[in-house]
């Protein structure tokens, strides 16, 4: 088939349909996947593990990243159905930011319990490989995912590895299930539990900033309408966002409200929203 443009529509003229076994499909050609190889990130995300001095806290890790299901799926799974790193790999990406960040912030701190905030940065979302459906698109909950929520979830795995292990301290496994639980910062945003311990704050904000960093770079790149330089009101930020680059700016100017509640850019994002949508296999919204 070939694409061709109808009336300033996008559309997908088929000539020829074949049926072929899963097994011969690459899913990447056709669903939205992370933009760094999968086994790239997990060699990167193997070494920050071999860098937890905590015996026991290492072994417990290390019992999820030596397990082959785990790992393919935990390569596969997306971050979220929505928003930030919405796409096949999107966890593995995700993780290893987060993982990043903590390192860089355990660094900064020497008061910081390494050992426990790496172990909690790697682990604290492994929930997801259970709560999503990611084999087709789009992505959805399962039922035990949208029933109990991946921290839930997550401290249930951990439980599991952990009870492998022999003389696994019982308040090393009372804290890491807290950073896992606490992790979303407030009840309101999730978290069964705030966090009450530095390395449950350090997780939750820089858990929270690279979901952040991903969800605006995200809006960015699919709002950047030429001549303008905001995106439509984002109610997950609750706020609008300048987005000119250095090559789209012009005077600086409020976006215009309707009585709808669009902008002014509105129009111009529906003429290029089939194109979004053709390229990117994504919803222009999320």
């Amino acid at each position: 088939g070939q694409a061709q443009a109808y009336r300033g529509i996008l559309q997908l003229k088929i000539n020829r349909i074949q049926a072929v076994a899963e097994s011969e499909v690459d899913r990447s050609l056709f669903l939205p996947t992370a933009p760094v190889a999968p086994d790239a990130m997990t060699e990167e995300l193997l070494r920050l593990i071999m860098g937890i001095k905590d015996k026991h806290l290492k072994k417990l890790v290390l019992a999820f990243f030596t397990d082959l299901k785990f790992v393919e799926l935990f390569k596969n799974a997306p971050a979220a159905k929505q928003m930030h790193h919405a796409y096949h790999g999107g966890l593995l990406e995700h993780t290893l930011a987060v993982a990043n960040l903590a390192n860089l912030v355990a660094g900064l701190y020497p008061v910081v319990d390494h050992s426990l905030l790496m172990a909690g940065a790697i682990l604290h979302d492994l929930g997801k490989i259970k709560e999503y459906s990611f084999n087709s698109y789009p992505f959805d909950y399962t039922d035990d995912g949208r029933l109990m929520g991946h921290a839930v979830m997550a401290v249930e795995m951990i439980q599991e590895k952990i009870a492998t292990i022999q003389q696994f301290p019982g308040q090393r496994a009372t804290s890491l299930k807290h950073l896992i639980l606490s992790h979303h910062g407030r009840h309101e945003f999730g978290a069964p539990v705030v966090p009450m311990m530095l390395e449950a704050f350090i997780l939750h904000f820089v858990d929270d900033l690279d979901a952040k960093i991903n969800t605006i770079t995200k809006i960015s790149e699919k709002a950047g309408v030429p001549g303008y330089q905001w995106t439509e009101y984002q109610r997950a930020l609750e706020r609008f966002l300048y987005v000119a680059g250095p090559d789209n700016q012009t005077e600086a100017a409020e976006p215009e409200i309707h009585t709808d509640g669009t902008t002014k850019a509105r129009q111009s994002q529906d003429d290029v929203r089939q194109r979004l949508l053709f390229d990117s296999g994504k919803p222009f919204t999320e």
